[in-house]
């Protein structure tokens, strides 16, 4: 999310000034809602370890093609996919992580992990920023589609391990 704005601007065309920059970042966020959303209805059923892995899948392939596009139209789509895929595939891994953890720990894990997770977001933005500089931004942000597909297809979510209960 940190990139949206020289996505917007480098590879859609638009200013991200204007209202339409804020409508692509509105429906980002519709996209989020909704993901967020489907993991206690859509997905209640499905195993939350799916619905991350294959959530993580999806979001990389939505991103790389998001990444690739270069006209408004169906930028405003697909950065609907895009977080939706997203905040699914976030919603259902910290559900995994707090099912899985004990009561006396689940208070200090989750706040070390809002820290690891939210707080590494600034230090990807000033990792990327000279590499978009130097490159450009599908350069960087395809790769990074690229390993979340290779990292959802990769993640071990049987659920047979033991954990801390």
């Amino acid at each position: 999310i940190g990139q949206m704005p020289v996505l917007a601007e480098e590879n859609l065309g638009i200013d991200v000034r204007s209202t339409a920059y804020g409508w692509l970042y509105a429906c980002f966020g519709l996209g989020a809602m909704l993901g967020a959303l489907s993991v206690g209805t859509t997905f209640a059923n499905t195993p939350k370890e799916d619905v991350t892995r294959w959530g993580l899948v999806a979001f990389g392939c939505s991103l790389g093609v998001f990444a690739w596009l270069r006209d408004p139209a169906p930028a405003f789509v697909m950065i609907v996919v895009v977080g939706f895929f997203y905040f699914a595939s976030v919603t259902a891994l910290s559900t995994v992580l707090q099912m899985h953890l004990a009561g006396n720990e689940r208070g200090r894990v989750m706040a070390l992990w809002m820290m690891a997770f939210g707080g590494t977001v600034p230090i990807g933005n000033l990792v990327a920023g000279p590499l978009i500089e130097a490159t450009s931004v599908t350069t960087i942000v395809f790769p990074g589609a690229i390993m979340a597909i290779v990292l959802g297809w990769w993640a071990d979510t049987r659920t047979d391990r033991p954990y801390a209960h």
